[in-house]
């Protein structure tokens, strides 16, 4: 390929406001990671309630996919992403006020997670949709491998100190500054332009039309199928079931304290940020097929591994698995942008993360409830087992369309 003589997508002043506030905005998310869990754990010392809220948000992600995409591409995107961060702001500021005045509350918690993560959702396709607005489309590899890089950054730092935080005050500030964040966001996207401004010129339709786009195209039909058995173990498009595991782990039967727990999660992370950075180069060298294969067989062993004791261990094990998972997504997201016209890219986007979520409740509360009967290890390696029979059926579905699949960033 010839070297691209183009400035780097740094110098565009929209792209780097909206790469800035989204790695605001993730780095209130880490904190959340951590908050949320440990919240509901201390709560109610169940590692079946956790996967009860995770499951929750699943179930809501299903529900609010319905109607995500038809909204987004019917809307002004910028503007109904700042309303979704300024609902955020709302939603997520309430619970430390609640905490304080009538200490832990676990249905308040399950309605701030419903609501906040229905906001999210309209906000996470609005996002996704909003990147092709931003920079040209043989740069979307690029621009998605430093947006997610970035945010995998996020979850290496936020994690650390959301664990510090929990440790001297209480997990409940860290709630507080993740809803802070969304306002950073919202003033973020106030001060940025797309390209495309105004309510979209698509024609009315649902969320059908996107589920009918990804049955035709054969790269996206491959896809969907992997992701749709991945979120059985909560390794696809929710990862929330794995995480109470991995918490549940460090404190009951590693007998970590919240620092640790932060520290692991965040050393986990920095799997993220390798797995996202080196997106783009294993693309242009491998294609997408092969690099959508490898990261699931590379999640598979890592979860195989996740339960040998030790926080350093743990950690480094995470890490494969979140370099696996970052590495796809960003793949996925790429050439789901490529494949979609515009026109259809939010109900594509809210179809495939709707369709690939149907089972993502059922997998949270049954990773969770293994581990709560037979323990984290089990769970774990049940989990890694899979994980590796997914990774074998996608090489059945992958393989016949790799020659169609888009293999670099230019084609498609």
């Amino acid at each position: 390929m010839p070297r691209d003589s183009r400035p780097s997508l740094l110098s565009d002043r929209s792209f780097r406001g909206y790469w800035a506030g989204q790695t605001i905005s993730a780095f209130g998310d880490a904190f959340a990671y951590v908050a949320m869990p440990l919240l509901v754990l201390d709560a109610t010392g169940s590692v079946a309630a956790m996967g009860g809220v995770s499951a929750a948000v699943a179930l809501t992600l299903l529900v609010s996919g319905l109607v995500a995409g038809p909204i987004v591409d019917r809307s002004d995107r910028r503007r109904l992403m700042i309303a979704c961060d300024i609902g955020r702001l709302v939603v997520f500021g309430v619970v430390p006020l609640l905490f304080w005045a009538r200490g832990p509350s676990l249905p308040a918690l399950y309605l701030a997670v419903i609501i906040g993560s229905a906001f999210g959702n309209l906000f996470s396709v609005a996002y996704v949709t909003a990147t092709p607005d931003l920079v040209d489309r043989d740069r979307l590899t690029e621009a998605n491998g430093r947006l997610q890089g970035s945010q995998g950054l996020a979850f290496v730092i936020g994690p650390i100190l959301a664990g510090v935080v929990a440790a001297h005050v209480g997990s409940v500030w860290a709630i507080a500054v993740d809803a802070l964040t969304f306002g950073v966001s919202a003033l973020t996207l106030a001060r940025i332009r797309f390209r495309r401004e105004g309510r979209s010129l698509a024609a009315p339709g649902s969320v059908f039309d996107g589920v009918r786009f990804l049955q035709k195209e054969p790269t996206l039909r491959a896809v969907t199928i992997v992701f749709v058995l991945l979120s059985l173990v909560s390794s696809g498009t929710m990862a929330a079931g794995i995480l109470d595991v991995t918490i549940y782990h460090l404190r009951h039967v590693i007998h970590a304290d919240d620092r640790t727990v932060g520290l692991t999660l965040g050393i986990s992370a920095v799997g993220a940020v390798v797995g996202a950075l080196s997106a783009t180069r294993l693309r242009r060298r491998f294609g997408f097929p092969l690099c959508f294969i490898g990261a699931t067989f590379v999640q598979g062993v890592a979860l195989l591994s996740m339960g040998t004791l030790g926080a350093v261990s743990l950690a480094v094990a995470a890490a494969t698995w979140t370099a696996g998972m970052a590495a796809r997504g960003v793949l996925t997201q790429t050439v789901r942008q490529e494949l979609t016209p515009e026109a259809m890219l939010g109900r594509v986007t809210a179809a495939f993360w709707t369709v690939a979520a149907v089972l993502a409740p059922v997998g949270a509360a049954l990773v969770t409830r293994a581990a709560d009967r037979f323990g984290s290890v089990v769970a774990f390696r049940g989990s890694g087992a899979v994980v590796l029979v997914i990774g074998g059926i996608a090489v059945a579905l992958m393989l016949p369309v790799r020659n169609r699949a888009p293999s670099s960033p230019t084609s498609g």
